[in-house]
């Protein structure tokens, strides 16, 4: 996939999301720019075919920097791009253990614990596998302390 042109609305969307510091990004964001529903659709996906951002999961978008080069292959952190699939949730068990050094072990997936149940217990993007972990919510509120 190779980048094309921007729009000036295009342009300062992302501006404006590269101000913020914001590399992921939820459709209800992306409404607050550009205002109705349909037209973010529309923009959204625009930008999606032009290769400026790429679609993880239903509502959540990566911003593709011009650092990923003219292939557009990019790839945020897997624990930034977790949290933004399921709110709200915590990186847990294996994952947390090899995060904080508690084991020389990589998982070869990344536990999300969350309150809400997701349509599938378990994703693949962008070769990284996330499995989602329903629990109650005070039991997530202890773990936020």
């Amino acid at each position: 996939m190779n980048i094309t042109g921007l729009g000036q609305r295009e342009a300062e969307f992302l501006s404006r999301l590269a101000q913020r510091g914001d590399t992921l990004f939820t459709t209800r964001q992306a409404q607050e720019f550009w205002g109705g529903p349909v037209l973010t659709s529309q923009a959204l996906h625009r930008l999606q075919r032009k290769g400026w951002i790429e679609r993880l999961a239903r509502g959540v978008y990566m911003v593709v920097p011009l650092a990923a080069g003219p292939e557009r292959h990019w790839a945020e952190d897997s624990f930034v791009v977790a949290t933004h699939l399921a709110q709200p949730a915590a990186i847990a068990y294996w994952s947390a253990m090899h995060y904080w050094n508690m084991t020389e072990q990589i998982p070869q997936i990344v536990f999300v614990q969350t309150t809400r149940r997701k349509h599938k217990a378990q994703t693949l993007i962008g070769g990284v596998a996330f499995r989602f972990i329903v629990i109650a919510a005070n039991k997530l509120d202890i773990i936020a302390i």
